[in-house]
């Protein structure tokens, strides 16, 4: 369904920008898209009654971030250049994602970030309500990935604005890195033989 809104034409300062948009004839996957930001030409009629499908607020109805259930198995993806296939992290990181989720007394959940004046939709790894805490898994503990996913964190804190933070990874990182997330607040969970341990910050 369409609904006419006026005439539009591009931006002359930044007519377009790249972005990465869920392939859907290949879901996880993300694909390369060009959006093109359009400006009134003259006279704009009111706004539509409902937006867009799955696309970012504009007048303020829709929430920057809002909890969907872990069963939408939605994937961001990020280019790692490293020896091993991507695909290969991102089964890891479901996997410990499940295993996670099975711990006893887990209540979690995932945040739908959609960001202002783009057509960006981001999906966090998992939301801890009973804490208020944003957890980023990855299924690696190279340096690469603890970046990415402080990197991560960092970016959604933005918008979803918890109380606590952490990385949710397999194994004990090296202490450096550990070290690097205690440095912004971010807690360190990795997987042991008997579940989960936490490494908090000294000031949690």
């Amino acid at each position: 369904m369409v609904e006419y809104l006026g005439e539009f034409t591009l931006d002359p300062d930044k007519p377009y920008y790249f972005a990465e948009a869920p392939d859907a004839g290949k879901p996880p996957a993300l694909r390369s898209v060009i959006v093109f930001r359009l400006r009134p030409a003259g006279h704009r009629l009111a706004e539509p009654a409902k937006p867009p499908f799955d696309h970012p607020p504009r007048t303020g109805r829709w929430p920057v971030s809002q909890l969907v259930s872990l069963e939408r198995r939605l994937v961001d993806s990020g280019l790692v250049q490293l020896s091993m296939d991507p695909v290969t992290f991102q089964r890891r990181e479901a996997a410990l994602i499940e295993r996670y989720q099975a711990s006893p007394g887990r209540k979690l959940q995932r945040n739908h970030v959609r960001i202002p004046g783009t057509a960006i939709s981001m999906f966090t790894d998992l939301y801890d309500a009973e804490r208020d805490e944003l957890i980023e898994a990855k299924g690696s503990v190279a340096r690469t990935q603890i970046r990415l996913a402080l990197g991560q964190l960092l970016d959604y804190r933005r918008f979803v604005q918890p109380k606590f933070m952490a990385v949710l990874l397999s194994q004990r990182p090296d202490d450096d890195l550990i070290a690097l997330l205690h440095e912004y607040g971010v807690t360190c969970i990795h997987e042991v033989s008997s579940g989960f341990t936490r490494l908090s910050p000294p000031e949690q």
